[in-house]
């Protein structure tokens, strides 16, 4: 009898983004960064470090009567990340003429391997 364990290595990342009532009727998308080394910058936070930026299309109809926008992003990092780094996701909302409102940031987690062995015999 010969047995295998095959294994994965998951890098994804997925932010839950909720959005208070009230929400502007020009939105457009909601933008999602992962990364590192929060700095102040002119008095506000910014990522010094940026691994994963994505843009999700949202709009003021996809909220429903509330006005509670929930939306889920999944963001990949890079390899090169090592396991242990702190990461911080912000989130930030962007309007048909790319006025941005500015970065809300999660707190930090730490990177760390998820690895699943899995007897195939």
């Amino acid at each position: 009898m010969f047995g295998r364990v095959a294994s994965v290595e998951v890098r994804i990342n997925s932010v839950d983004i909720f959005g208070q009532p009230n929400i502007p009727q020009d939105l457009a998308a909601i933008e999602v960064r992962l990364g590192a080394e929060p700095v102040l910058v002119g008095g506000t936070f910014t990522l010094g470090v940026l691994y994963a930026r994505t843009r999700v299309g949202v709009t003021f109809d996809d909220a429903p009567e509330s006005g509670f926008l929930a939306a889920s992003v999944n963001l990949n990092i890079p390899s090169s990340v090592a396991y242990g780094t702190q990461i911080f996701a912000t989130a930030r909302t962007v309007d048909f003429t790319n006025n941005q409102s500015e970065d809300q940031f999660s707190t930090g987690f730490a990177l760390t391997p998820l690895t699943s062995g899995v007897d195939v015999t």
